[in-house]
């Protein structure tokens, strides 16, 4: 069975949020998957994995939902780079192999 979300990794030393959307055959709450994001990977390593938290905001039925959805949540919880959050694309990333 697939697992389609969106979910929000928040820095909890800097407060700083990524938004990602995920596909996987692990339910949500157990998946370890914790984002592809550069400067999310670079500051889990800065700061370790611990002082991060993972919370799975939506799930949905297709990959295609999870990755429309991915925009509004950065738009809603300010994640992109230019709000001093973590993503990159304002819309999410990469959605079907192209960018979105």
């Amino acid at each position: 069975m697939e697992f389609h979300y969106v979910y929000l990794i928040t820095n909890n030393i800097t407060q700083q949020k990524y938004i990602g959307d995920r596909t996987s055959y692990i339910e949500p709450e157990k998946d370890k998957y914790f984002g592809s994001g550069m400067r999310l990977y670079e500051d889990v390593k800065k700061y370790k994995r611990e002082n991060f938290t993972k919370t799975i905001l939506e799930k949905f039925d297709t990959r295609k939902e999870a990755g429309e959805k991915q925009g509004f949540y950065i738009k809603l919880y300010k994640t992109h780079i230019s709000d001093g959050g973590y993503n990159i694309q304002p819309d999410g990333g990469l959605c079907y192999g192209s960018r979105k």
